[in-house]
């Protein structure tokens, strides 16, 4: 049980994409910016008890730096508001910087994996549809080129279908592989 799902959720909901490719680099890119962020919320964590400054303006240094690195990259995106939640923590003493780390990235973690999931699932359903779309057309064009006596027509029509039966059968190993 995650004490903060709704991290998850919106990490499953932020990641998925139609592709599993796309979602796989949407899914890094939210780890990545989660890591950062949740490594930039401990350094000021640790930077609050050693500095002379008040930990809000720790926080707001902090946050500034991660901010415009993450302008400068979209796989950074999540950074700022992990260093946020993490640096966070100690001015409300609500919960351990650590735990509140582990926590947050387990969410994302899940999220992303959820989500990746959900593409795979969609991915293979949207190739089996098509297949069959495809397969019941190409079937049903293949026995009208076979029917009556056999002419030069005829061997025309089932030459011409020659490519879709192979776009078929390019079709059908996608289908399987996804």
């Amino acid at each position: 049980h995650l004490p903060e799902g709704h991290w998850a959720v919106l990490s499953a909901l932020l990641v998925t994409r139609a592709h599993t490719g796309t979602t796989l680099g949407a899914g890094a890119y939210r780890v990545l910016g989660t890591l950062l962020g949740a490594l930039i919320g401990m350094l000021g964590v640790g930077a609050q008890s050693l500095l002379p400054w008040p930990p809000m303006a720790v926080q707001l240094v902090l946050l500034a730096v991660v901010a415009f690195l993450s302008a400068q990259s979209l796989a950074l995106a999540s950074a700022p508001v992990t260093a946020l939640i993490v640096g966070s923590v100690t001015l409300t003493g609500a919960a351990s910087p650590l735990g509140v780390t582990g926590l947050r990235v387990a969410a994302i973690a899940v999220g992303v994996v959820s989500g990746l999931g959900v593409t795979v699932l969609l991915s293979r359903l949207r190739a089996a549809a098509a297949l069959r779309r495809e397969a019941v057309a190409l079937l049903g064009q293949l026995a009208q080129a076979l029917e009556g006596p056999t002419s030069d027509a005829r061997l025309a029509a089932l030459e011409a279908l020659r490519p879709r039966l192979l776009e078929l059968g390019q079709l059908a190993w996608a289908a399987d592989r996804e």
